[in-house]
C-alpha cells in the first residue's frame, strides 16, 4: 500500500488516540484538522485499518470504559454517563464490542477483547525490514532479580512465529487486549519463549501469555490454554524509556545482547529454561523495553 496514505493513517490514529477522551471531542474537529469530508475519510482510514474513525474512536472510549468497570471505582451506571450513553445504550455497545456483558466482566473472571490500537506504519517497517533491533544504541540497562509466586499462565502459542510482530501476522493483533483484559493478571501480556513442557503437539515455542494467581478459575479465550507455573526467579532485564519507535528496537537489541552476555554464575544464578517462559513485554506508550528470564539460585 502507499506509504503516504499509511503515514497519513497513522497521523489520523494518533490525532485520535490523542483526544478521545476530550470531553467535548467530535469527529467533525477530525475531519477539520485533516482536511476531509467524513466520507473521504471513512474511504481513507478504512482501507488501512478496516474500521472508520468513528469505529475506532468507540472502540478506544469503550476499552478505556471497560477499565474502569476493571478497577471496580465505579458502577456501571457511572462509567455509561462518562461515555454520555444511558445504562441501557452502554450496556448494548458493551455486548456487541466485547461479548460480554458490563456485570459479567466487573466479577473479574472473564477475558475480553479490549482494543489496543497498533500502529500501521511501524507495522509497514517491519515488513519492509527497516525496524533494526541490531543497530547499536547506548542504553542504560536495569537488571532485578523478582520472586515468583506458585501461579497460572494463560497463553496462546502459534505454529511458526519467531517474534512479536510474527506473531500478530500468525495469529492476529487482538491477542494483547484480550489478554490485558483480565483484572487480576499479575503482569502486562507478553511474547514468550516457552519451555519444552509447555509446548504443544503441532505449535512452536513462541507464543503471547499473561500470568494469572494460582487460584483463577475463569473461563479462558477459545484459543488459549491454561497451565500451572512453580513458584521460581525471573531476573528482569529492562531498558531506560526510549524517546521513539526507532530507539525501543535498538534498545530491545541491547536487552537482548544483555540476556545473552550477563554473567549469570558471578552473580549466583543460572539460566533456567526448563521451569517457566522467558517473557517479552515491549513496549507500550513509550515504555521501557523489558525481557525477564527463568532462572535458578546457585
Amino acid at each position: 500500500m502507499d506509504r503516504k496514505r499509511i503515514e497519513l493513517v497513522d497521523s489520523m490514529q494518533k490525532y485520535l488516540i490523542a483526544h478521545a477522551e476530550d470531553e467535548n471531542f467530535t469527529l467533525e474537529e477530525f475531519y477539520s484538522e485533516f482536511g476531509y469530508s467524513r466520507r473521504q475519510a471513512d474511504r481513507v482510514f478504512s482501507a488501512v485499518t478496516k474500521m472508520t474513525p468513528n469505529s475506532f474512536l468507540t472502540r478506544l472510549r469503550m476499552t478505556k470504559s471497560a477499565s474502569l468497570i476493571a478497577k471496580g471505582k465505579k458502577d456501571i451506571l457511572d462509567v455509561a454517563l462518562l461515555t454520555h450513553d444511558t445504562h441501557e445504550g452502554y450496556t448494548r455497545a458493551f455486548v456487541k464490542l466485547f461479548h460480554a456483558l458490563p456485570s459479567e466482566y466487573k466479577k473479574g473472571n472473564k477475558f475480553i477483547p479490549l482494543f489496543v490500537p497498533y500502529s500501521p506504519l511501524t507495522f509497514q517497517k517491519y515488513l519492509k525490514g527497516e525496524l533494526k533491533m541490531n543497530e547499536t544504541k547506548t542504553c542504560l540497562c536495569m537488571i532485578a532479580p523478582v520472586e515468583k509466586p506458585k501461579r497460572k499462565l494463560v497463553y496462546i502459542p502459534a505454529k511458526s512465529a519467531n517474534d512479536y510482530w510474527s506473531f500478530c501476522e500468525e495469529v492476529g493483533c487482538d491477542w494483547e487486549g484480550l489478554l490485558n483484559s483480565i483484572p487480576s493478571k499479575m503482569c502486562t501480556a507478553a511474547i514468550l519463549t516457552l519451555p519444552p513442557a509447555l509446548i504443544l503437539e503441532g505449535y512452536g515455542s513462541v507464543a503471547a501469555g499473561v500470568e494469572v494467581p494460582a487460584d483463577f478459575e475463569g473461563i479462558v479465550p477459545e484459543n488459549a490454554f491454561i497451565c500451572e507455573l512453580p513458584p521460581c526467579t525471573m531476573l528482569e532485564f529492562e531498558s531506560e524509556k526510549p524517546n521513539s519507535e526507532e530507539e525501543f528496537f535498538a534498545f530491545l537489541g541491547e536487552l537482548f545482547k544483555a540476556v545473552e552476555n550477563f554473567d549469570y554464575v558471578s552473580h549466583g544464578f543460572k539460566v533456567a529454561d526448563e521451569i517457566a517462559p522467558r517473557f517479552n513485554f515491549g513496549s507500550q506508550n513509550g515504555k521501557a523495553a523489558k525481557l525477564s528470564v527463568p532462572v535458578k539460585k546457585q
